[in-house]
């Protein structure tokens, strides 16, 4: 079972999951760096079973960031148009011949190069160099 192939398939692993996991704790720790000292108060009485000590009058200000946190989420998510009067309209409310060509507008749309595809390339020409 523990042969060099099982090994060199485990020592692949290590980083790939351990590189999850971390950076799923960090991203964990700076989401609660992020919250209210009063929600993350919630939060701690929460997480360590004190749930007693959790009183109702928090519980407003716990839902409220909650909403908020969602609502700028659903926002950033949402396909929208931004007319030239600087009005945001979702996609979805559009009639569907506008939705057509917005869609074929934005598809057709020159696209910015991504800093990943700068750096292959600038990567690419320095190695061709060589």
């Amino acid at each position: 079972m523990f042969t060099s192939v099982f090994l060199g398939w485990l020592g692949r692993r290590i980083p790939e999951v351990g590189g999850i996991a971390i950076g799923g704790l960090f991203a964990l720790i700076q989401f609660y760096n992020a919250m209210p000292p009063a929600v993350q108060e919630i939060v701690q009485r929460a997480a360590t079973g004190h749930w007693h000590e959790i009183t109702l009058g928090s519980l407003p200000g716990l839902a409220i960031w909650a909403w908020g946190q969602w609502k700028s989420y659903k926002a950033t998510v949402t396909p929208q148009v931004v007319t030239q009067a600087g009005e945001k309209i979702e996609l979805n409310k559009l009639p569907p011949g506008t939705q057509a060509t917005v869609t074929a507008t934005v598809e057709a749309a020159p696209r910015s190069r991504t800093i990943l595809e700068a750096l292959s390339d600038k990567l690419n020409r320095s190695w061709s160099r060589k």
